[in-house]
């Protein structure tokens, strides 16, 4: 069984000690002040907006609660229901404090109408009022009563909690004052006295307004019952007792009989003289029947402290005497003794008396019979009468029965509530702490950890420091242990974790235990942005400092307080020299900078512009100052930031610039070509006078404008196609055109930015009529020579065909044999010269033959005038195609009807079958290789192809020497010779 103070809540020592009871019931009035005061509100809101005209007024007033004083008391219930304290949070508490902000702003703009006569709007800004509505001087608007009410009740809804001097609220004072507004004006109406609810002329208090507005006091009264004043009504002490039972009744008991006499006296029942005659009388006996209980009740109270220091005195020895109980009891739980002290607690702990004797309670079975069998102590704690005693049972050796022993623990359990409440407080602030913090032993056990610690590194039950934070296995080198458990100092340190990269700034404090060991508390709080905003800070100064411009910063008198090294360099003066020193001194023009820039800076911010400044030797510079006005955090003044730049050079540079673009300009208006550039959208930024002379404009009248706006719309359409060809693909584009009988060429050029985007186009634009005419004529005489030389090759071809027919007939005369062989070849070289002429006659080019197709029809020529069986002997052509000039063709056909009839002749004796292969390739080094071989009888050995008295072979000789070229021979299989040549014509 437990034990407990009834009624009573534990408090800090020092402090009243709160009835609960009392303080749990005023919270409930508060909670329903709240509830009433919203729904009157919402109500009346309801009447206005579907115009049922008993929600705008009592039955028995003809005076309406107006729309926006509704809507008030709707904000004031909600303010007062979240301010509870068992929903009260941060957030709740915002809520509340801006609907008490939102109250106070209705009531005050009120009296502003009423002070100013105005209307600013508020009164029927949500509905429409009635005209001369019952004492109201303007439509829809509230009492000024009631103006003066909403703001007493913003603002003690706004400083509920918050206390001023001696731990008292000024919102309770606030309310009260409030509440006393209303009472009186309710007052007003139970004795008709319209003036006391009215002021002169002005809008009347609604009944159910001021009803109303004494809710909310009494609300806002009762929201804290344990703070300020309203602490007096729920201490457990006689005092708050006696107020409890006397103020409800003292208040309420002449507000109801006056209402139920001045009722009865409206109705007619009786006269004046009746009312205040029957009021006496209920006044006088229910404050007589108040006083007689009070007094009933405090004599009670009186007794029951005279019993109690009756029992103080009589402290004698154990047992009769003994200020605390004793009581015997045997197995059967008969009482075989008690002494004094017990006799007046027995019937509360559960004893009987028959009579004649006491015996315990069945409660009292199990304990008892418990330390009799297993003769050891028993004890409980029972609450009697308010207090708090701890009966021991100890059971008599030898005996077979016990002793209640019992002792007075009130006192300590007090003390035990107050030490868990100053636990829990303590409690409560570790945990609402933005710091984390955690305790270890000397052997690195953690004992505590606040919840901000658990919420970054998780649950620490049964981990050591080291492993917890850090994931190692043992103490971390750079603790300072050392210090707190041996030499017991406090260090302040900082360390960045290695496991999460944060830095924290740490307190190390030693605690001393109970059994004197030392435990460490570690406070810590993550620096890590300040750290991050320091490092910042700190690179801001490094850039200041070393940045080229130079930066000074000076008061507000002028004085410089600050100077980078830019500016020394640049000034003259040293650091130490610029601090103090009027910051005009460093401009040529003192007074322009007094009279100029000083003003500027301090009555519009900032100034900028180019300044002659003046150095420490007298020298001077061109500078560009941008000078700014810099606050502190409230927006006030404090000091003037310059920073000036050396333009000299600058300047010069830009001179240059410009000279230069006059010296372009003047460059691109001499030439007869037009030129201009465009944007990215196709809009001209800048034309030279040729090109504005095409358009009979002046420059000036094209820059700025598209190409839309120049052209007409089929011309555009097809310069606007190629402009966006070459914004896309990043490709120059050129073509040409006539207008006018004029030919132009017309050139459009990508212009790069340095991302290597298309940033724009230049046009290039010429007039090549006459050259366009040369090139025509040009081309007119190069095709009648073409036909020129085209009928030459085709006589030539003609007159060789001629010479080869000759031959042949003088073939038919020649019986001899080695002539008619000597005959045959020459036919055969003169119709090898005819054919290129041939194919050159017949070629698209005049000076060109296609390789592959002459040597296949000059190798069938050759089969033909041979006549040699296809079947047995086969021909194997592999030639590329290429196209070589006359010089080389002609060569190489004879070299091929060379090699080619000596190959006929001679490696297939007997007309065996064999291949003959022509294979011509170009090579790594860009020359051809020609071969031409047979798988026949080969060279004869002995013999040097290079130096022999054949005619042909001399003649292939000749003409590799003529072509630049080199033969080779290889004799492996059959024969096999190979020319490397150049093509002097590619």
């Amino acid at each position: 069984m437990t034990s407990g103070v009834a009624d009573t809540k534990a408090v800090r020592p020092g402090s009243p000690i709160i009835s609960a009871s009392a303080a749990d019931l005023f919270r409930s009035v508060s909670g329903i002040a709240s509830v009433f005061v919203f729904g009157t509100g919402v109500l009346v809101i309801v009447g206005w907006v579907f115009n049922v005209e008993i929600l705008k007024i009592l039955y028995f007033s003809p005076i309406q609660m107006k729309a926006n004083a509704a809507v008030a008391f709707v904000l004031t219930g909600l303010s007062l229901w979240f301010i509870q304290t068992k929903r009260a949070s941060s957030r709740t508490r915002l809520i509340s404090r801006s609907c008490a902000s939102v109250i106070a702003l209705i009531g005050l703009l009120t009296l502003f109408e009423y002070l100013f006569n105005l209307d600013i709007g508020i009164d029927q800004a949500l509905v429409v009022d009635i005209p001369n509505a019952a004492i109201t001087s303007n439509a829809g608007r509230m009492a000024p009563f009631t103006a003066v009410d909403f703001v007493l009740i913003g603002i003690a809804l706004f400083l509920i909690d918050v206390e001023v001097r001696w731990r008292l609220r000024s919102s309770q004072f606030i309310a009260i004052v409030m509440g006393l507004i209303a009472l009186t004006s309710l007052m007003g109406y139970v004795y008709g006295i319209a003036s006391i609810y009215t002021l002169s002329l002005y809008n009347a208090m609604a009944l159910h307004t001021a009803i109303a507005f004494l809710m909310a006091s009494i609300g806002i009264l009762t929201a804290r019952p344990d703070k300020g004043i309203m602490i007096f009504l729920v201490k457990d002490s006689i005092g708050s007792v006696m107020a409890r039972r006397l103020l409800i009744a003292t208040l309420l008991t002449p507000l109801l009989i006056d209402i139920i006499l001045v009722s009865g006296q409206m109705a007619g029942l009786y006269g004046v003289n009746h009312t205040l005659a029957i009021d006496d009388i209920l006044l006088m006996f229910i404050l007589i029947g108040i006083v007689l209980h009070t007094s009933i009740y405090l004599n009670k109270i009186d007794d029951q402290r005279k019993q109690a220091e009756e029992e103080t005195k009589s402290i004698a020895r154990f047992p009769n005497d003994n200020p605390f109980p004793v009581i015997r009891i045997d197995r059967e739980l008969n009482v075989t003794y008690i002494n004094n002290a017990s006799k007046l607690m027995l019937a509360n702990l559960g004893f009987h008396y028959d009579g004649d004797s006491f015996t315990a309670g069945a409660k009292w079975r199990d304990l008892i019979t418990g330390a009799l069998d297993s003769r050891q102590v028993k004890s409980i704690e029972i609450p009697v009468d308010g207090r708090v005693f701890h009966f021991t049972v100890a059971p008599i050796q030898d005996m077979d029965y016990v002793n209640l022993y019992g002792y007075d623990i009130t006192e300590r359990k007090l003390a035990e509530k107050a030490l868990a409440y100053e636990k829990n407080k303590l409690q409560n602030i570790l945990n609402s702490m933005q710091d984390g913090i955690y305790i270890v032993n000397h052997e690195h056990k953690i004992e505590y950890a606040n919840p901000l610690v658990i919420k970054e590194f998780g649950p620490y039950k049964d981990l050591k420091c080291f492993s917890y934070f850090h994931g190692l296995n043992s103490a971390c080198p750079w603790c300072r242990n050392e210090e707190v458990f041996q030499e017991k100092k406090t260090v302040r340190w900082e360390l960045t974790m290695p496991s999460t990269g944060k830095t924290y700034d740490i307190i190390d404090t030693p605690l001393t235990n109970q059994d004197g060991s030392i435990s460490k508390l570690e406070i810590f709080r993550d620096i890590t942005a300040r750290k991050l905003m320091e490092n910042d800070l700190r690179l801001f100064s490094q850039a200041i400092e070393e940045t080229i411009d130079n930066v000074h910063i000076a008061d507000m008198a002028g004085k410089i307080i600050y100077a980078n090294k830019a500016a020394a360099k640049m000034t003259g003066y040293s650091f130490v020299e610029s601090v103090g020193m009027d910051v005009v001194n460093l401009l040529k023009d003192r007074d322009f900078a007094k009279n100029v820039i000083i003003p500027a800076i301090y009555f519009k911010g900032a100034w900028e512009g180019e300044i002659l400044c003046e150095k420490k030797d007298g020298t001077t510079y061109l500078g560009w100052l941008a000078a700014t006005l810099f606050n502190n955090t409230d927006g006030k003044p404090i000091a003037m930031i310059g920073t000036l730049r050396d333009i000299t050079e600058k300047k010069a540079i830009e001179e240059a610039c410009r000279a230069a673009e006059q010296n372009m300009s003047a460059l691109m208006n001499s030439i007869t070509e037009s030129v201009a550039l465009m944007s990215r959208d196709g809009v001209f930024i800048t034309v030279n006078d040729t090109f504005a002379r095409r358009f009979n404009k002046d420059s000036s009248e094209i820059v700025g404008k598209s190409l839309k706006d120049i052209l007409n719309p089929a011309l555009f359409e097809s310069r606007n196609r190629h402009f966006n060809e070459v914004i896309s693909t990043g490709r120059p584009v050129s073509f040409e055109d006539t207008r006018n009988e004029i030919n132009f060429s017309t050139n459009f050029y990508p212009v790069f930015n340095d991302n290597n985007k298309v940033s724009g186009v230049a046009l290039y634009a010429d007039d090549v009529t006459l050259r366009k005419k040369y090139e025509n004529d040009l081309l007119s005489s190069i095709k009648e020579k073409e036909v020129l030389m085209r009928e030459v090759h085709h006589r030539v071809k003609n007159n060789l065909q001629i010479v080869a027919g000759l031959v042949g007939l003088q073939l038919n005369y020649v019986e001899n044999e080695t002539y008619r062989a000597m005959f045959t070849e020459t036919r055969d070289r003169i119709k090898s010269i005819a054919l290129v002429h041939e194919k050159l006659y017949r070629s698209k080019g005049l000076a060109e033959v296609d390789l592959k197709k002459y040597v296949s029809e000059l190798s069938n020529e050759l089969f033909s005038s041979f006549g040699v069986d296809k079947d047995t002997i086969k021909l194997a052509l592999d030639v590329e195609h290429a196209v070589i000039g006359v010089d080389v063709a002609v060569p190489c056909g004879l070299i091929i009807n060379e090699l080619f009839t000596n190959i006929l002749k001679y490696a297939f004796p007997d007309k065996t079958s064999g291949v003959i292969t022509i294979s011509i390739a170009a090579t790594d080094d860009g020359k051809y290789e020609m071969v031409i071989a047979d798988n026949g009888v080969g060279f004869p050995e002995g013999v040097d192809f290079k130096n022999t008295k054949s005619l042909g072979l001399h003649i292939v000789n000749l003409l590799v020497k003529q072509i630049g070229g080199t033969i080779e021979l290889d004799n492996t299989l059959g024969s096999k010779f190979i020319i490397n040549f150049e093509n002097h014509n590619k």
